[in-house]
This record gives C-alpha cells, structure tokens and sequence, in this order.
C-alpha cells in the first residue's frame, strides 16, 4: 500500500517535470484554454442566434429606413431563372412558416441575399435584402423576429405611387404583419418614356404588380400554401384626374379583389373604413367600375389557387398623405384589418 502512494506522487511529479511548467504555470495554461472555449462557444451561439446572445440592444441595430435607401440604389431587375425561383419560393415559405434557422439564412445568402436583425421604430425585425453585388431588382422583405398574424403587406410600386413606400414602412411598424415586401427597382426601366424599342434584354417595364416570374410572384405563391386563409394587401396609388368616371374621380379609396365578386371581409373592411374614416371608400365593382385589379399578377395567382386573400388598397393622393402624416389615420385602418379578418 505504501509503495503504490509513492508510485503516485512519483506519478504526478513526473507530470509537472515532462511538461516542463510549474504548477501555477500548468493551471494558469489551463483556466486561458478553458476561456479560449468559451469564447468560440459564443461566438458560435451569436451566429445561430444574432445578436439574442448578447442581447442587442435595440439602438445599435442597423436602422430600416438605410438598409431599405441602399437596397433601392443602382439596381437593375433582371429575369430570374425558374428553378432559382422554385428555391427562393421555397425559402419564402420557409420564413412565412417561421422558420428562423441559421442554415435557412445560410441558404438565403447562397441565393444572393442577406438576412439580418435591424430597427424600424423601435421594433426588432428582421430584413432580407440583395447582396450590394448582386441587385437584380428582387425586392426588399422584413419579417418579425417570431412569426406572428396571417396578413403580409406588398407595395409593388414603391418609386412610382408616391408615399406607398413610407405608408407601408409605418404600417409594418405599427401593426402586426406576418411579412412585408417593397419593389427595390422602379416599375418603368426608362421612367418617364410611354414606348421602348430594339430592346433585347429584359422587359422594359419592371412592374412586380404585373411581371408573372420574379421574387413578388414567389412570395405571392409561398404566402398561398402557408396561409390559406391569409390576406395579402397591396397598397397602390392613383391620380384622381386620370380616373374617367366619377366615382373615381371623387373616391380617396377604392378596395378590390381582382374579381367582380368581393367576398364578404371585403365588404366588412370596407364597410369600418367608411366609418371610421372621414375619406370616401368604395368597392370594386358594386360601388365603382374603376381600379378592380383585374391584370395584378398576384391577384391572378392567389384566385387560380382558391385562395380569397387579395385585397387591393387603391389610394388618392390626399388620403395617401394623410396616412403618411397622421398615426391617428393609420392607426383606423389597421385596427379594420384587425377587426375585419384577422
């Protein structure tokens, strides 16, 4: 018994020796290892999880408002090919759903996007935007960082009806939306110019309220099969003086479906936003001839589905800047979409 005891303390002398460091050396080595760990460990929870790791605080978060202004600078839309899109379609389906994996964001930047935690107001959300090298006029997205509610927006002309772009910004803000989606390239290749020839690119005219493959139609899709009983909201613009009948002419808004027979949330969004409003609203076709959304490719897309979730918001310019100006307003038609279907 005795000579095992000195085997042993010979053993752990033998140790310190052949390591050549003292004790206080060899613990010292140990407990900077034990740190080293810790941080990779950490750093690869902030990866999986950003920035819940170390909990962000909200001021420090990229705002918004700049990701959006550097995702709309010097794009160019360009076609999409179809099985890119059958991924990205699958990736929006994946978000709606509420899938916030590191793989899914791994997957988006494969796709030439970034995914990443911003502000807007206050609010923690997350935005997807197109790689500065890769703009291709596919949009921009924000989604709650925890899924939440059926209704997503899309404002498809977000350079051309003025206002929609900020309206929609506040809405998202404001309210509780599933996603919302923003056009990132103007809806007119050569803003300004009626008729385009000898072109041998791409579609002159850019509209993804109107062009039937790219990331607005795939969102469209994705939000079909994961909220069947959903509802997608565009928020358009038009000019009153270019509307020949007069119940345009006179509308500050005009609700549609992109069919000639509203269904009956229609009628009871529209029929809170007359009162509660001090705008006059009116629905296609029973109140008015004008603005029914009958070429919108979303429209198109969510009734071949069966799906009953389009709602086109038609505004004039007054009502237009009124919403961007009071939350008052804003705050009146968000609670008739709380009210009305959700």
């Amino acid at each position: 018994m005795q000579s095992e005891n000195k085997s042993h303390s010979l053993h752990k002398v033998t140790f310190y020796c052949s390591s050549s460091l003292s004790p206080l050396r060899w613990i010292i080595n140990q407990f900077q290892t034990g740190i080293t760990t810790l941080i990779i460990l950490l750093t690869a929870l902030s990866i999986i999880l950003p920035g819940a790791a170390f909990g962000d605080n909200t001021d420090k978060l990229p705002d918004v408002i700049s990701l959006f202004k550097a995702a709309r600078e010097k794009g160019e839309y360009k076609t999409i090919p179809e099985a890119k899109l059958t991924i990205i379609e699958n990736l929006f389906k994946r978000m709606l759903s509420g899938d916030r994996s590191q793989e899914l964001f791994l997957a988006w930047d494969k796709q030439g996007f970034t995914i990443s935690k911003a502000q807007l107001e206050g609010k923690e959300v997350l935005a997807l935007a197109e790689k500065p090298d890769q703009k291709l006029g596919r949009g921009f997205y924000l989604f709650p960082l925890v899924a939440s509610g059926s209704t997503v927006l899309m404002m498809p002309h977000g350079f051309y009806d003025l206002h929609t772009r900020v309206i929609g910004q506040y809405f998202f803000g404001e309210g509780m939306f599933l996603a919302a989606a923003w056009n990132t390239v103007h809806r007119n290749k050569y803003p300004g110019q009626i008729q385009v020839t000898a072109l041998s690119d791409d579609p002159w005219r850019w509209d993804m309220a109107d062009l039937p493959n790219t990331c607005f139609t795939a969102f469209t899709r994705a939000f079909a099969q994961t909220k069947p009983q959903g509802q997608l909201v565009q928020l358009h613009g038009f000019a009153r003086e270019k509307r020949k009948s007069k119940t345009a002419q006179d509308s500050d808004l005009i609700l549609s479906n992109g069919t000639v027979s509203p269904r009956k949330e229609l009628f009871t969004f529209g029929d809170c936003l007359k009162i509660n409003l001090p705008f006059m609203v009116r629905l296609y076709p029973v109140e008015t001839k004008d603005l029914g959304a009958s070429e919108n490719i979303s429209a198109r897309i969510l009734n071949s589905l069966g799906h009953n979730g389009f709602v086109q918001m038609e505004m004039s310019l007054t009502f237009r800047q009124k919403l961007r100006s009071s939350m008052i307003h804003r705050q009146a038609v968000l609670n008739c979409m709380n009210t009305s279907w959700e």
